[in-house]
């Protein structure tokens, strides 16, 4: 009776409200450490929409976020590298 319960609220919440049912599952399923960083970021993609426009992600969001990204797994490796020596 669970499950048939939680597809009804399922589906009425993607139904009625803005919420994604794959956000939620997701964050639902992944470990705090992957939904709070996303959480992070969804929280600055609205900020920086409403205060400076959807353009600005197309123009400079994207190129900002690549950044981001590729320091993160520079960091990673190297983290990953002096912890073998360490």
């Amino acid at each position: 009776f669970l499950f048939i319960g939680g597809g009804i609220l399922g589906a009425l919440l993607e139904l009625f409200t803005p919420i994604s049912m794959f956000g939620v599952a997701m964050g639902m399923l992944l470990p705090p450490h992957y939904i709070v960083p996303m959480g992070i970021g969804g929280l600055i993609r609205w900020y920086t929409d409403r205060r400076f426009g959807k353009e600005f992600f197309k123009e400079k969001g994207s190129i900002i976020a690549t950044g981001i990204m590729t320091s993160s797994l520079i960091l990673q490796v190297l983290m990953n590298i002096l912890s073998k020596f360490l």
